[in-house]
């Protein structure tokens, strides 16, 4: 068995365990600290053909310790940090604070948005709305880890803004002619849609996690709805291990 398909089975117990009896003594978090080590260390030795997980392309990052003894005040270095006001698309509020690392990572993902969204609405967003990126705290609901946001390592996605189709351009097929004109598309009222003519803009958010779910070369972690927290958002960053934790009415 490989290194990581063997710290998915540790990982696998020891959910079991936690669920049973919660971390509430010291050695019980340090010994899941010492696991999310080894985990950490069998992503980064699992990069052979075969060994049942592909992490994608190496990353600056991966190496980087996220845990955090309880109690220590978090310290979130920002000599890399910088400002991204978008390759191939634009963010709401200006430009976003982000490490150097995730740029490549954004603008993939900005070059993906712009590739879908034109197959089904006939053009690109003018704007990605999102609900941060840096932000110097620890992981919600994990005391000993800090979140990806205090690396500059993560995006939270809102949604996006699209303006009139272009002079000149058509609808792609069965799209609504309402569709002509300025509209907005959020996870909030279209991820899980009320109304029936609603169903495109969920169609579009549900296909674009399910692409970004099998890119690892653009984001390796994806949290939405219904998971708590994420009720408003897509969580999506680029730590050393991957998961995919949304669902959507449709999804397997």
């Amino acid at each position: 068995m490989s290194s990581w398909r063997t710290a998915i089975a540790i990982v696998a117990v020891a959910g079991v365990v936690c669920a049973l009896a919660p971390m509430n003594t010291s050695a019980q978090r340090d010994g899941w600290r010492s696991l999310m080590d080894r985990l950490a260390e069998a992503r980064r030795q699992s990069s052979a053909p075969g060994s049942g997980f592909d992490p994608g392309p190496s990353y600056p990052l991966d190496d980087v310790s996220r845990h955090q003894e309880p109690g220590d005040r978090v310290d979130c270095p920002t000599d890399a940090l910088v400002r991204h006001r978008g390759t191939h698309l634009r963010y709401s509020g200006g430009s976003i604070r982000v490490h150097e690392a995730f740029v490549p990572r954004l603008e993939r993902f900005e070059a993906l948005v712009g590739e879908l969204a034109t197959e089904v609405y006939g053009r690109a967003p003018r704007r990605i709305r999102h609900k941060g990126t840096y932000a110097c705290r620890r992981s919600r609901g994990r005391s000993s880890r800090i979140s990806e946001h205090a690396l500059g390592n993560a995006l939270d996605l809102r949604g996006f803004e699209f303006g009139p189709l272009p002079r000149g351009e058509t609808l792609p097929e069965g799209l609504h002619r309402r569709m002509r004109w300025r509209f907005t598309v959020t996870v909030t009222e279209h991820w899980d849609p009320r109304r029936e003519r609603d169903q495109v803009h969920a169609d579009f958010l549900h296909r674009l996690v399910d692409t970004l779910a099998v890119r690892p070369e653009i984001f390796r972690g994806i949290v939405g709805p219904p998971r708590p927290r994420h009720h408003d958002h897509i969580h999506l960053d680029v730590a050393p291990w991957r998961y995919r934790l949304y669902r959507y009415d449709s999804a397997s």
